[in-house]
């Protein structure tokens, strides 16, 4: 199956929507791998692949979650969360470059305030929660997942009639197909369908699949 990693993807090279839209759907299918008592062990960009076959983020070190690894699934969940949002974080700075991995928690704890102009708006409440509050007050938080969070606001938009974003809706709303452990087709087949076809971020990860396989 022809993969490619972010690295090499040039994922930093997107733009700030198309991120939002991609970082979602690594929250769904992190979330899927949770539901079925996986969690993953690296967020290294080298280590994040985008499927051509199944237009799909696949993450390459996947283990079951077990007592000898974290103390309990929601601490792995949790870290698992915090993580990818380090690699949010990382990936909205200017200059930032994928080869160079993820930085520090403490480093992002502290100098998150500097920064909350990189993030889109919507997202500023969500990352200062995961990577600063959950970090100053060294407790477990409630788990909240990236992609709930932003159906959830998109869903408000509509409540108050303000413009929300349809691919993040779609997204969103399909990833809640992988929740359920049963639907392993549906995974493979239904959610990409709905999450994808209908936006723009999946044409553009297929275009840039496609030059880079082509070119080298």
């Amino acid at each position: 199956m022809e993969r490619i990693n972010l690295v090499d993807l040039d994922f930093n090279s997107f733009s700030d929507e198309e991120k939002r839209i991609a970082f979602t759907i690594m929250d769904a299918v992190m979330k899927y791998e949770h539901n079925n008592n996986k969690m993953i062990t690296s967020f290294n960009p080298k280590d994040i692949y985008f499927e051509k076959n199944t237009s799909l983020f696949r993450y390459d070190s996947v283990t079951d979650i077990a007592p000898y690894v974290v103390q309990s699934k929601d601490e792995a969940i949790f870290n698992n969360i915090s993580d990818l949002s380090d690699l949010a974080f990382c990936s909205y700075l200017k200059g930032y470059d994928p080869k160079d991995g993820l930085l520090h928690k403490d480093v992002i704890a502290n100098e998150f305030n500097k920064f909350t102009g990189n993030f889109n708006p919507d997202d500023v409440d969500y990352y200062k929660s995961v990577l600063v509050d959950s970090h100053n007050t060294k407790t477990l938080p409630p788990i909240v997942y990236y992609s709930d969070y932003i159906l959830k606001k998109e869903q408000e938009k509509n409540n108050n009639g303000m413009a929300s974003n349809p691919s993040l809706v779609k997204a969103t709303m399909a990833g809640k197909l992988m929740t359920d452990e049963n639907k392993e087709a549906a995974f493979g087949s239904t959610f990409f369908m709905v999450a994808m076809t209908s936006s723009m971020v999946i044409a553009t990860l297929g275009l840039i699949f496609y030059v880079v396989t082509t070119l080298f």
